[in-house]
């Protein structure tokens, strides 16, 4: 280690180890080193040969300034000798070449280092492309069979290149914006085609013996799908392969994962209906779906909902589309073509929004409720809307359900049980608005799913605790509309249901969850108990006994009274016949309070 490297170790220092002093002569030093004219020539020299991370990244960052400040003031020579000095980095130096022995590899310099360097060459390309560096692409794509790390730089230039100039996910000045114009109109127009031709060359060439960097190759496209013409990408060349990818389980998930991804991308460029389920037709995303419908890799398969959510939502947004144009000669072929993409894609959504983690079902959750708003231009829901509709509240029953390893903590509303309540009431949100959305467009589809789900669980005693409060939240939440005509004798399923309710023995009744979702779902339906007379001693045995007022739980207790509080102002008159009894219960409550 020389001086100068070791000036610049030592103004890095963060441990505390270098004397508070020296190191201030050591930024002080390195500070006037930048000054030098030539200090661009010093830092290309030290950046080939310093072993040292910090002294590569000092080298890297002074250049990055010398090329944002003093770049345009050096001459046409001292220009092309930094601008080739990079490329060769870029190049790792060629170090198959004898005469390059002394250089560090590229491929033993951390990332951070590697980033920066992407990101000098990023700064040349918006200085110089395409006029005084026309050939800057094919310069980088020319050097792509000196191999993986070579690549690896390619991959981290383009990367760069869309965060730091082309996206629009940062805000820009003018200045800025107006050279990524430049900049994508002359890639159009010059070398596009070829960088995509060099993506599909790498993606087969590495995916076999380096998946991850074949991976790393699709991460980067899906990013440039958007402005590029989507004919370079969506064609019989390259979406074969992404389906390939995508579909076969022998492959390493991550590049699976990435195939999802650029083809999300591909699906999703703007464009008018029509063109848009062309693509769809040609991208033969049905056959996909098909072959997709199985137990995947975490993190693949939240990018699988987010695939074939991002299509559905695609098909969805074009029927909408077709709905504003009006009716013209195409209409009915669209509609028939949007009817069957969606009978082809919402199966996997339902399959991984019912299967997988809650992060993954989030991403549907704006999808369905558009695709349940659809129907409600509609007369009737038949066919495979019903299908698709039953499926919906498949998930959102399955999807609301509590974790069972957390029954115990829930029943005694420990600081596990209270944290998991207060998630889960939360997350169910957005799955109650979704079956409310239903049970206004269906509701006699609703109330048939509610019917089988109930006699499920009521049917059977060992029934665990998670199911039973579930199906009891659908019910009560179906209630909060319902007709009184609906609880009348001849009612139809409504009046069924909650008369099973009423006679069963629940299973887990004497769990916290179900003893308070049961005493408000009774609360809520008391006007099927003023036309069903018969079912008042059962109703008052759970407001009185061991299950209400009498239950342990402070928590039901209480509840038990304020509900039993409000199911008498109801009924009034017909509980006289109880009111003996009633009032023996009650006074025993307040004799054992008085001894508490």
């Amino acid at each position: 280690m020389d001086d100068f490297e070791r000036a610049i170790f030592f103004s890095f220092d963060q441990s505390g180890a270098v004397d508070t002093q020296l190191k201030a002569q050591a930024m002080a030093y390195c500070e006037q080193a930048k000054q030098s004219p030539k200090i661009w020539h010093a830092c290309l020299d030290k950046f080939r040969v310093s072993q040292y991370a910090e002294v590569q990244f000092w080298c890297l960052q002074t250049l990055e300034e010398v090329l944002q400040q003093r770049y345009r003031l050096l001459d046409g020579q001292e220009r092309l000798f930094i601008r080739s000095s990079l490329m060769a980095a870029f190049c790792n130096f060629n170090l198959d070449d004898s005469s390059a022995d002394s250089a560090i590899p590229i491929v033993s310099r951390p990332v951070f280092v590697k980033n920066k360097l992407a990101q000098l060459i990023v700064i040349l390309i918006f200085i110089e492309y395409p006029i005084d560096w026309p050939s800057a692409f094919l310069d980088m794509i020319g050097s792509l069979s000196k191999g993986p790390v070579v690549v690896d730089m390619f991959i981290r230039v383009l990367n760069s290149l869309d965060e730091e100039v082309i996206s629009l996910d940062f805000p820009r000045t003018p200045e800025e914006c107006a050279g990524a114009t430049r900049i994508k109109d002359a890639m159009r127009q010059q070398c596009i085609s070829q960088i995509v031709g060099a993506w599909y060359s790498l993606i087969v060439m590495y995916k076999g013996e380096s998946p991850f960097l074949s991976a790393a190759v699709l991460e980067t496209m899906q990013k440039y799908v958007a402005w590029i013409d989507i004919g370079l990408v969506a064609n019989d060349t390259f979406v074969p392969l992404l389906f390939e990818l995508l579909v076969s389980p022998h492959e390493y998930p991550k590049l699976r994962g990435a195939a999802a991804e650029c083809l999300l991308a591909i699906v999703s460029k703007r464009m008018d209906a029509p063109s848009k389920l062309a693509l769809l037709q040609q991208l033969q995303t049905g056959q996909a779906c098909s072959r997709i419908m199985e137990a995947q890799e975490p993190d693949f398969a939240l990018k699988l909902t987010a695939l074939f959510t991002g299509i559905a939502t695609e098909v969805l947004e074009c029927s909408k589309k077709i709905d504003l144009n009006g009716a013209s000669a195409q209409s009915p072929a669209l509609a028939e073509l949007v009817t069957v993409m969606l009978d082809e894609v919402l199966p996997p959504v339902f399959y991984f929004m019912q299967n997988g983690d809650e992060d993954m079902s989030t991403t549907t959750f704006q999808f369905l409720s558009n695709y349940v708003g659809r129907m409600k231009r509609s007369t009737a829901v038949t066919g495979k809307q019903a299908d698709h509709i039953a499926q919906i509240l498949a998930v959102v029953f399955t999807r609301m359900r509590y974790d069972g390893a957390s029954k115990e903590s829930l029943d005694k509303l420990d600081k596990e049980g209270m944290e998991e309540e207060e998630r889960m009431a939360d997350y169910r949100k957005d799955l109650l608005s979704l079956f409310r959305s239903i049970n206004r467009v269906a509701p006699e589809l609703t109330r048939s799913f509610i019917e089988t789900t109930l006699t499920k669980v009521l049917g059977k005693v060992d029934s665990p605790f998670e199911d039973v409060e579930a199906a009891i939240v659908l019910l009560h939440v179906m209630g909060e509309g319902i007709t009184e005509d609906a609880l009348k004798p001849g009612g139809g399923v409504v009046e069924k249901m909650v008369g099973a309710l009423l006679s069963t023995n629940l299973p887990c009744h004497s769990h916290r969850l179900v003893a308070l979702i049961y005493l408000e779902t009774v609360t809520r339906y008391v006007q099927f108990v003023q036309h069903h007379l018969d079912y008042i001693p059962q109703v008052l045995a759970v407001f009185l006994d061991a299950r209400g007022m009498h239950n342990p739980n402070p928590h039901v207790s209480s509840r038990a009274s304020y509900l039993f509080m409000k199911f008498v102002k109801v009924l009034r008159i017909q509980l006289v016949p109880y009111l003996e009894n009633i009032l023996q219960v009650l006074l025993a409550i307040f004799r054992y309070l008085s001894l508490v």
